[in-house]
């Protein structure tokens, strides 16, 4: 079966969903060690660390979070199904370092992007871990993508 796993998902009224992109975690990582030094009341700290007074910190720390919402990107099948085969689930711990491995290529596939050709056997198990990792608008959004192609191709051998 062949899909194009650079599509959205959208949610159920049609609006793209959203992941955080590149950067992000390294700006909540300044944001978490800016308010950090601000609750600290170590005024030499933040004037030697980040060049500002109390004030300057509280207003750069505000900008910062204003900043977080910039990092929302579409999310898309691509990367809905990487993240499933690259997390390390509980059901994983009884997995031979063979199959592990074919996780690992599958995730490899798909990361070309555009159309990719899986096996029935491989949408299973995509179906199954998106099931196990994700919420139900991503988990709704990516069987309707993953069964279409199913019954399109069911419907063209009758």
């Amino acid at each position: 079966m062949k899909f194009d796993v650079d599509v959205v998902l959208n949610k159920i009224n049609g609006e793209p969903l959203k992941e955080k992109g590149d950067g992000y975690l390294r700006l909540l990582e300044a944001v978490a060690e800016l308010s950090k030094d601000i609750h600290s009341g170590n005024s030499v700290l933040l004037e030697k660390k980040w060049g500002l007074n109390e004030k300057g910190a509280k207003e750069m720390l505000i900008e910062h979070i204003k900043e977080a919402k910039e990092f929302d990107v579409d999310l898309t099948l691509k990367n809905t199904c990487i993240s499933v085969l690259e997390a390390s689930l509980e059901k994983d711990k009884n997995l031979s370092a063979d199959k592990k491995f074919g996780l690992h290529k599958m995730a490899e596939k798909i990361y070309e992007g555009g159309e990719v050709e899986l096996t029935a056997e491989e949408v299973t198990t995509l179906k199954s871990r998106i099931g196990t990792c994700c919420s139900i608008s991503v988990l709704g959004a990516s069987f309707k993508i993953l069964e279409q192609v199913k019954k399109k191709e069911e419907e063209s051998e009758e």
